[in-house]
C-alpha cells in the first residue's frame, strides 16, 4: 500500500530543480536528502511532519536562482532555508529601503504635471511597502507636499491647517483639482468654505 508520504515523496520530484552533472554533486545531494524521508519513527504524525518539512525545504530551493544555491548546503528544514535566506537578502533589502527613502525624498514636481508626480510618489511609497516598512499617509501627504513648487503654497497652508486629517486620496483630488496659481485660490476657497 502507498501512503501519503511516499506520494509526497514522488510527487516532489517533479518539481526537482539541480539536475545532476559533474560540477554539483553536493547541492544535487542536498535536495536529494531533503527529499528522503528521513529517519523511521513509530510517531507516524512526526514521520509526516519530517516528510512534509523535508518537501517544503526541497521546493524552497526550487524557487532559488542557481547561482544562490551553494548558499543553501547543508540546509535540513525549510526553517533553517528561511533563515539563510533572510541572513543573505536582509542587509539588500534595508539598502533598498533606505535608497527607497532617499528617493522619496529627493522627488520634486518639477515639469511634472500633477497626477504624474502624485503617481511617482506614490510608486515609492508602494516600493517601500513592499519591502515590509509601510508608511502612514502623514508620512505620504507631508512627501507630496513638500516636493511642490511655491505656487502651490495655499495647497499646503490648507492641508496642514485644517483640523481634520486630509488622506492621500483627499490630498491628490485638491491637488488634481487645480492648475497653476488660479486653481490654488479656486481651491483653497472652496476647501475653506
Amino acid at each position: 500500500m502507498v501512503s501519503f508520504v511516499d506520494d509526497l515523496f514522488c510527487c516532489a520530484f517533479l518539481f526537482f530543480r539541480v539536475k545532476l552533472d559533474e560540477v554539483n554533486f553536493l547541492l544535487w545531494k542536498q535536495q536529494v536528502l531533503l527529499m528522503e524521508n528521513g529517519e523511521k519513527t513509530e510517531d507516524e504524525e512526526y514521520e509526516l511532519y519530517v516528510a512534509q518539512d523535508n518537501t517544503l525545504a526541497s521546493q524552497l530551493l526550487t524557487t532559488t536562482s542557481p547561482h544562490l544555491l551553494p548558499q543553501f548546503a547543508g540546509v535540513e528544514t525549510s526553517a533553517a532555508v528561511r533563515k539563510t535566506v533572510n541572513k543573505l537578502l536582509a542587509s539588500k533589502s534595508s539598502t533598498t529601503v533606505m535608497n527607497l527613502h532617499y528617493k522619496l525624498r529627493s522627488l520634486r514636481k518639477g515639469d511634472l504635471t500633477m497626477q504624474t508626480y502624485i503617481s511617482n510618489v506614490k510608486e515609492v511609497c508602494d516600493s517601500i511597502a513592499s519591502c515590509g516598512c509601510a508608511m502612514g499617509d502623514i508620512e505620504h501627504i507631508a512627501t507630496i507636499l513638500n516636493g511642490l513648487p511655491i505656487e502651490y503654497k495655499p495647497f499646503v497652508v490648507v492641508i496642514t491647517a485644517c483640523r481634520e486629517p486630509f488622506t492621500v486620496d483627499g490630498v491628490t483630488t485638491i491637488l488634481t483639482g487645480g492648475r497653476g496659481r488660479g486653481g490654488c485660490t479656486r481651491m483653497v476657497v472652496l476647501v475653506v468654505w
